[in-house]
């Protein structure tokens, strides 16, 4: 199935320039020019991805993906010029799955993009059962839903294939490095800062629900484990 993109920048010749390359991966390539209408276009069309440059010509492009995190959960990919890898952690922690910065090769970001669809449906490469019941959480691996106490967590597409690696493989330490691997995939440079991100935000979103962080636990100077 085509799948559907928004590209939200404000350099129209770097937009036709990607969507003339993702074309011929019979990608649908929709463009803004500005921040301020995304929201409501992503009420009004489906969309499996949008690309958003940090630096919009209205505005700032991570407080426009903390905005749409606030409703919708697809997959978000900041582009920008700054390498700093505090901008990239700024970056996840407003809920982008990946930071890319410019200039790259449409190779990169066709790659960044079949790793994403490829872990939606896909965990560890063994396609997941449809529902799943494990301790207080009922896990729905076709919708990327998540319930605690019957209460939804709304979970990104990284934090949804983090924590359902976790929570499958309850008492299992798992590493940041293995951890980056599973979920992002061997061509993921980053470092064991953006697990830590991540796992920092299912935390937060978990007691909204309940009052003590009992859920991930911390194996210091090993990784991370899920306790049931």
């Amino acid at each position: 199935m085509t799948k559907r993109l928004l590209i939200v920048d404000g350099d129209r010749n770097f937009v036709k320039s990607v969507a003339y390359e993702l074309n011929k991966e019979d990608y649908s390539i929709f463009a803004l020019y500005e921040g301020k209408n995304t929201v409501r276009e992503l009420g009004n069309q489906h969309y499996d991805l949008v690309v958003i440059d940090s630096s919009l010509p209205d505005g700032s492009g991570i407080s426009l993906c903390k905005e749409i995190r606030k409703e919708y959960k697809m997959p978000i990919i900041i582009i920008s010029e700054d390498s700093n890898i505090m901008s990239e952690i700024i970056a996840l922690e407003a809920g982008a799955d990946y930071y890319i910065v410019k200039p790259f090769k449409s190779e990169e970001l066709k790659t960044k993009m079949k790793v994403i669809f490829r872990r939606m449906e896909y965990a560890d490469g063994t396609k997941k059962d449809e529902n799943l019941e494990i301790g207080d959480f009922k896990l729905n691996t076709i919708g990327r839903t998540v319930e605690l106490h019957g209460y939804e967590i709304s979970l990104t597409a990284k934090e949804f294939d983090l924590f359902y690696i976790l929570i499958t493989n309850p008492g299992q330490i798992f590493s940041r490095e293995d951890l980056l691997k599973r979920v992002w995939g061997d061509d993921y440079f980053g470092d064991g800062r953006t697990i830590d991100v991540h796992i920092r935000r299912i935390r937060r979103k978990l007691l909204k629900v309940v009052d003590e962080d009992i859920y991930i636990e911390t194996k210091w100077g090993e990784g991370y484990y899920f306790r049931i």
